[in-house]
């Protein structure tokens, strides 16, 4: 009787091996920097990223606060909300009408922030 496919990837599909080889490289690589011992090395990394999130002098601490975020929350999901009537055909952007809109968007922001400049206090709109 042969073996039925119950979702997923089909039989014989290797892409999964493909992201499996960076981890077990970085997994081989901890355990050679901890003297066998792959738990300890990471947890020497954890720590330097803390204490890099803490430092507000270090350039990167930024960075090291989103990655504990991320890896203790998970990365937020993005989201673009459109609000549109597709009863009627001329309120369809569509992917052009879309990304013009944003480019318009983005020059008004621009115009915005030069007329700003020429001010004492920055405007934020």
């Amino acid at each position: 009787m042969n073996k039925q496919n119950r979702g997923g990837a089909p039989f014989g599909n290797h892409n999964r091996a493909n992201g499996l080889e960076w981890k077990l490289a970085i997994k081989r690589a901890l355990a050679r920097k901890g003297n066998g011992d792959g738990d300890k090395t990471l947890f020497e990394i954890a720590t330097l990223l803390v204490e890099c999130a803490l430092d507000r002098t270090d350039p990167h601490f930024m960075f090291a606060i989103k990655e504990i975020g991320n890896r203790l929350d998970g990365k937020p999901r993005v989201s673009v909300d459109v609000a549109t009537d597709y009863s009627r055909p001329d309120s369809y952007l569509g992917i052009s009408g879309a990304f013009a809109a944003l480019q318009e968007v983005n020059a008004k922001q621009e115009a915005l922030t030069v007329i700003d400049e020429d001010d004492e206090q920055p405007k934020h709109h």
